[in-house]
């Protein structure tokens, strides 16, 4: 693994456990965004913002490889290389929140009355590209949805996908 991208790990752990999040049996619900069209269409090289993010209590170590792991596939598929003066740096954030819900049983008749408390982990997954030169925003992914702990690998590779699915990919 290239070692911009390494760096790129320590955002992109933030990037892994929000895609935890993608494990929604619906999936995530992934959007991207393109803030600079000019500089993503002229971009070259990638690399990693400096970005000492950590990862979240819950969230295993190996998240942050599967997302540093997929965004390298996705824009090494799409003809994108590491160099050393990049002109765009990648980060990740990921955050994760634990949610509970109370569901009421008012059918005295059918069910009888009580209630029952679903908890369950929300997570978010946000991929960001700047200008190495400017440090202006140029693009955006997210993803956010259920953590779903059996399908974390799946999820994280699917919502990687849609997110770049309209980056530019370069000809020759």
């Amino acid at each position: 693994m290239p070692t911009t991208f390494r760096v790129i790990a320590a955002a992109a752990v933030a990037a892994s456990a929000a895609v935890l999040l993608a494990g929604c049996s619906s999936g995530p619900s992934v959007r991207a965004e393109t803030l600079d069209a000019d500089a993503l269409r002229s971009a070259r090289t990638l690399g990693a913002a400096e970005a000492g993010v950590a990862a979240p209590p819950g969230v295993p170590a190996e998240v942050s490889e599967w997302v540093v792991a997929a965004v390298t596939r996705e824009l090494g598929d799409r003809g994108y290389r590491t160099g050393p003066e990049p002109d765009l740096l990648g980060r990740a954030f990921v955050a994760v929140d634990d949610q509970v819900v109370e569901f009421v049983n008012w059918d005295r008749f059918n069910w009888g009355e009580g209630s029952y408390v679903y908890a369950y982990q929300e997570g978010e997954l946000v991929i960001e590209f700047v200008d190495a030169r400017t440090g202006d925003l140029v693009w955006r992914g997210m993803a956010e949805g259920v953590v779903n702990a059996d399908a974390v690998k799946a999820d994280i590779d699917d919502a990687v996908a849609a997110m770049f699915e309209r980056w530019p990919t370069l000809k020759g």
